[in-house]
């Protein structure tokens, strides 16, 4: 649609709510995507990545072709907000992706507990015992 718009193909514009709604849908995606990994459901590999990079590849040789031609192409408006939404989801799922090995790391679940061991000995060494009279409830 973005390269339709470029080229004045038969005058056709990006819709108003095009990349809020591609944004949706996105996170949609995300969501259930990160969700599974989160619960250790597995997916078919997928490079998604090279998608990402090919719209900022095509963007980027609009950019170029505007400049050359003075302005009489130029980069749709639409696209550049599409692609601030892609990059903000894109970055949601880096994030998760990060946390969930970071907390799955070996590192992390042994120092963790490691932790809880300490502590539960250190209430185990604190603890004493109470005593209760009799006839005293």
């Amino acid at each position: 649609m973005s390269v339709a718009e470029f080229i004045h193909l038969d005058s056709y514009v990006i819709p108003y709510r095009m990349p809020i709604v591609y944004f949706f849908l996105l996170i949609l995606y995300i969501v259930k995507k990160e969700s599974d990994r989160w619960l250790d459901i597995k997916w078919k590999k997928r490079k998604g990545e090279i998608y990402l990079v090919l719209w900022f590849v095509v963007t980027g040789v609009m950019f170029i072709i505007e400049w050359f031609t003075s302005g009489y192409y130029l980069v749709p408006g639409r696209l550049i907000e599409t692609l601030i939404w892609i990059i903000v989801a894109y970055a949601g799922a880096m994030v998760s992706i990060i946390v969930h090995h970071l907390i799955n790391s070996e590192t992390v679940i042994s120092l963790l507990k490691l932790y809880l061991k300490e502590r539960q000995r250190s209430e185990l060494i604190t603890v004493k015992p109470v005593h209760r009279k009799e006839g005293v409830e």
